[in-house]
């Protein structure tokens, strides 16, 4: 085999980081209310820790605000929750969650927004709040488990 054929199934091969990118939006009506926000996240299930990323509401352009979690390569790499968070005189408003894992060499974008139709509205765990009532997530929806490209099969650069 050629040097230069060997080299190009070489970086057709490479991997970019394993990571999960959230952004935590905000429509008008839900700025309107609250004074805090933040994303919560939870991995014990997958070995880690809990943890929570203030939003700095004050700042020029808090929404969408990004946060990056990189898999730190040992342990399960998921499930993870997210949850976007929007309180007023600490007290929660509105809360968005959304479960995912992470996928090796790939970064996950997953958006978390709170909706004004959702303050006040409380949903079961494995519910979420879309234009101010509870429904269940429908697989395929578009979300982090939605099979996309790639999806069908192993690749052909698995470990």
């Amino acid at each position: 085999m050629s040097r230069a054929l060997l080299c190009l199934l070489l970086l057709g091969c490479a991997r970019g980081p394993t990571e999960i990118l959230v952004t935590l939006e905000a429509d008008e009506a839900a700025l309107a209310r609250i004074d805090a926000a933040w994303i919560e996240i939870d991995a014990r299930s997958a070995g880690g820790s809990e943890s929570r990323a203030d939003v700095d509401l004050g700042a020029p352009a808090p929404f969408p605000s990004p946060l990056v979690l990189v898999y730190a390569g040992r342990g399960e790499r998921g499930p993870i929750t997210l949850r976007g968070v929007g309180a007023e005189a600490g007290t929660r408003l509105v809360e968005v969650s959304e479960t995912v894992s992470y996928v090796p060499g790939e970064r996950l974008a997953v958006t978390l927004r709170l909706e004004g139709a959702c303050l006040g509205v409380s949903c079961g765990a494995d519910e979420r709040c879309v234009d101010g009532r509870c429904v269940a997530p429908i697989p395929g929806d578009g979300g982090p488990s939605d099979a996309g490209p790639g999806d069908g099969g192993p690749s052909s650069c698995e470990d």
